[in-house]
């Protein structure tokens, strides 16, 4: 996928979707490989002085002074109710704009002609999205965009024959960005509609589009591809469907307890694609997660002009870990992880984690060597941290440290949790007896420790936290 704007160099940008091995392919594809000029219509809107190329694998605009220019596809499409139109566009500064059009005959839908302009528009210096109708004027907006310098995708749903709904993705994002629905009845009977795309600046500039076309939002099916934790070994694997292939342009998985370790991953990118081995994808990948985060994996595939996704085969693993470590070992999973697939047509969908290893169970809360059980030297590592800094941690990392409430710090609250665990699985008054054999603690802890066994235990029934790491 390329993106332009005037004064702009070219750029990949992002649109991260999937394509699943039940088809979603495009309906309506121009991605401007070829010379279509002469299936297009040119108006000038505003002004005079526009005119229109197709080179280069873009549909490139020149708006003339202080105009705006139309090219609409000649023949209108099928626009059904599950579908969306989409298009890719380059970033604007004031005071120019980009916009893209669906409308009941052919031209900028205005005046008696119905329809919608998807306005991506710094001409009043505002960075705003609005979206006009021919008969209301502006019905959304002005709105901020998220990042008038970064391309977009801007993409128009018809949710019911009606009823149609505005989105944005933009470059390095892996989601879109709903700015509401608009129902219309003069549209709601019409099946097939003019599709096409505008530019308007001061001077006479050019810019360029590219990928018009309408895809398939409807569901994608039962897709059984899924990510797989070795709990023994922290290793991550991606699991194709067992009887299917599915074809992917990306993922990601993401972490509320910060539980990734990108030191331990191995990418598609580099490995397992164009530039590695070819045995996932012939196509180059790109990791979009930023360095060093410990919430978040993210690649994709970003060549929208030539590459095709990537084929997991039915059955097939694909090792995301280097010598495991990729998952930092804490006993938190039905409430952390979340993987999740984007599909070409602009959706995507959270499919399942699954872990193995330690004998089918989740790691015991106070076994911080995970060695399957709370013993004397999980207590060695509980004391050497013991009220030792660890807000610079995630709460993943701090739990193997000892901080087993998830606050970020090991204190008097830990020992008490420590101790239950410790007797849970040693025995009733186990600790007890384990700290009467144990070299002398430091004396903040015999403290701590004489206040609790003094006191009697003390019923902790604390849940485990969930904090997000900072």
């Amino acid at each position: 996928m390329r993106w332009f704007g005037p004064f702009y160099p070219v750029v990949l940008g992002l649109g991260v979707f999937l394509n699943s091995a039940t088809p979603v392919s495009a309906v309506f594809l121009d991605d401007f490989s070829a010379d279509t000029s002469a299936n297009y219509a040119l108006e000038d809107s505003f002004g005079t002085g526009g005119s229109f190329a197709i080179a280069d694998g873009t549909l490139n605009i020149t708006t003339g002074a202080n105009n705006t220019a139309s090219v609409t596809l000649a023949t209108p499409q099928s626009l059904a109710v599950g579908e969306s139109l989409g298009v890719d566009v380059g970033p604007v500064q004031a005071p120019n704009g980009v916009f893209m059009t669906l409308g009941a005959d052919v031209g900028q839908p205005s005046g008696a002609n119905n329809g919608y302009r998807w306005r991506r528009d710094a001409s009043g210096g505002g960075n705003s999205i609005r979206i006009q109708r021919n008969d209301a004027g502006v019905i959304i907006g002005p709105v901020p965009d998220p990042d008038i310098t970064k391309p977009a995708t801007l993409w128009i749903d018809r949710v019911a024959a009606d009823t149609f709904e505005f989105l944005i993705q933009q470059e390095g994002s892996l989601t879109r960005t709903s700015y509401g629905t608009d129902t219309y009845s003069a549209l709601g009977s019409l099946d097939d509609l003019y599709i096409g795309v505008q530019a308007y600046d001061a001077s006479a500039n050019t810019f360029a589009f590219d990928n018009l076309r309408i895809v398939d939002t409807g569901s994608i099916g039962d897709i059984n591809i899924k990510a797989v934790i070795d709990r023994d070994s922290g290793a991550i694997s991606l699991v194709g469907d067992p009887s299917s292939a599915v074809t992917i342009l990306g993922y990601t998985l993401t972490s509320a307890r910060g539980s990734l370790d990108q030191s331990g991953w191995t990418t598609i990118a580099g490995n397992y694609d164009g530039q590695g081995n070819t045995s996932v994808d012939a196509d180059d990948w790109s990791v979009l997660a930023p360095t060093g985060s410990h919430t978040l994996l993210a690649e994709a595939e970003l060549d929208f002009d030539g590459g095709d996704g990537a084929t997991i085969a039915a059955g097939q693993t694909v090792n995301l870990s280097q010598s495991g470590g990729l998952w930092i070992q804490n006993p938190v999973e039905e409430d952390d992880l979340e993987f999740t697939l984007l599909f070409d047509n602009g959706n995507s969908e959270v499919v399942d984690v699954e872990f193995f290893g330690n004998s089918g169970e989740a790691l015991k809360p106070g076994d911080l060597n995970f060695d399957t059980h709370v013993n004397v030297h999980d207590w060695n590592i509980f004391i050497a941290n013991h009220l030792v800094d660890l807000s610079s941690l995630t709460v993943a990392q701090a739990y193997q440290l000892g901080d087993l409430d998830g606050d970020l710090d090991n204190d008097i609250s830990d020992f008490g949790m420590f101790k239950l665990a410790y007797d849970a699985d040693q025995g009733p008054g186990a600790f007890a007896a384990m700290i009467s054999q144990v070299p002398e603690p430091s004396t903040t802890l015999l403290m701590g420790t004489a206040a609790f066994l003094t006191c009697g235990p003390v019923l902790l029934r604390r849940r485990w936290k969930s904090n997000q790491p900072s």
